[in-house]
């Protein structure tokens, strides 16, 4: 005969056999069965070992069997987290019987949970353990999942920038405090740095902490996802075009991303110049109002805020500049146009223009349209295929009183 304890050890018993031949005549034996308890075994879908970003949540499922068909179970997830952090479970294990079994058939069921994760690891990952524990304190478990990090995002607010050709410009004068501000967001919870750099050699860097006044643990305990703002004030001594730039770093995950702004920092002066004390300005071997520097960096405004130079006309060095502003022995209406729209450009980096100042266009003695505006349509013209070599010579003649007011 076969018998199929159901559960073990409560069927544990003393065992009697006794056999009675036709006479009539028995025998007996007896004998202790001990029934050992079978755990359950606990098994997790090699798909659910998967690789999420931190702030994103897991869920879990894990299926469990016993052949002690009688049996009850619990279910805990650990969820692989450093011991003491406080938990950011979504939801607790839930053990569901699918099949309460019977002779020859074993107990079935499944476990699930979620949990979010603040943080990535350090590379390890987190090892997730479902354990599955029957009423005799028998238990089996299984699986792991990686939390990768996510770089932070960042971007300077350009809300005050001037457009030029499509590009998002700070514009201020030499010596002025430039105000700039930016956001960075992380989904991560960590501490974030923020350094800037100014173009000209100095640097500004804060430290944003999730919970002052202690560095963030990696990983983080803590499910806080971080915004955050950052504003400075920084002044540039010398007129030229600068790119400022912001790099956002995560604490120890190596997450950073980077953004930037140009900043145009124009000179102080009062007194607007002619094509013709520019051309002399950057002729070769002339003591000069200038040094070199402050003339190349003029040539890098120019350059930045024009869609004439580099082009349509190079302007790369003084020699460029030079070339484009000697028109003695041209008639061409396009090299008369360029050496007044490189004068007027090289005003306004001189700081005798600002972009919004009106000037007059008309001839009258009164101002009308803004210096900005003014070479915008200008240069429109200077581009346009089908343009006549009397609207250049026209525009030119705007741009000379520009330059000659």
């Amino acid at each position: 005969m076969a018998w199929r304890p159901a559960d073990g050890p409560a069927h544990s018993q003393v065992v009697t056999i006794t056999a009675t031949d036709d006479k009539g005549e028995t025998g007996t034996t007896t004998f202790s069965l001990d029934v050992a308890n079978v755990p359950p075994a606990v098994s997790i879908d090699p798909a659910q070992v998967v690789v999420i970003s931190e702030g994103g949540t897991v869920t879990v499922t894990a299926g469990f069997s016993d052949p002690g068909w009688l049996d009850t179970h619990v279910a805990t997830i650990d969820w692989g987290v450093p011991s003491g952090q406080p938990g950011n479970e979504v939801s607790a294990p839930a053990l569901t019987v699918t099949d309460v079994g019977g002779p020859g058939a074993p107990r079935r069921g499944t476990v699930t949970g979620s949990y979010r994760y603040g943080d990535n690891t350090a590379g390890a990952g987190f090892p997730i353990t479902v354990t599955v524990t029957d009423k005799d304190s028998g238990t089996g478990s299984g699986s792991a999942l990686t939390v990768s990090n996510v770089a932070p995002a960042t971007a300077i607010d350009d809300g005050s920038a001037v457009q030029v050709n499509g590009v998002p410009t700070v514009v201020a004068h030499a010596g002025q405090n430039v105000a700039l501000d930016a956001g960075a967001a992380d989904p991560g919870s960590d501490d974030l740095t923020l350094a800037w750099s100014f173009g000209n050699g100095t640097t500004s860097s804060s430290t944003s902490l999730v919970n002052p006044p202690t560095l963030d643990a990696l990983p983080s305990p803590t499910v806080q996802p971080r915004t955050v703002s950052d504003s400075v004030s920084h002044a540039f001594t010398r007129a030229c075009l600068y790119q400022v730039g912001l790099t956002v770093r995560d604490d120890d995950d190596g997450g950073s991303v980077s953004d930037s702004v140009p900043v145009v920092i124009t000179g102080n002066a009062t007194l607007v110049r002619s094509s013709g004390y520019w051309s002399a300005e950057y002729r070769a071997k002339r003591s000069t109002d200038f040094t070199t520097a402050t003339l190349q960096c003029y040539l890098a405004i120019g350059r930045h805020m024009s869609s004439v130079f580099d082009e349509a006309r190079p302007l790369t060095s003084s020699a460029d500049a030079a070339a484009v502003l000697k028109t003695a022995t041209s008639s061409s209406a396009d090299d008369i146009f360029d050496a007044q729209l490189l004068a007027a450009w090289l005003n306004f980096a001189n700081g005798t223009y600002e972009l919004d100042q009106l000037v007059d266009t008309d001839f009258d003695g009164v101002v009308d349209r803004t210096f900005l505006a003014v070479l915008v349509d200008a240069e429109a013209l200077r581009l346009d295929p089908n343009r006549t070599r009397s609207a250049v010579l026209e525009s030119k003649n705007v741009l000379e009183r520009v330059n000659n007011p």
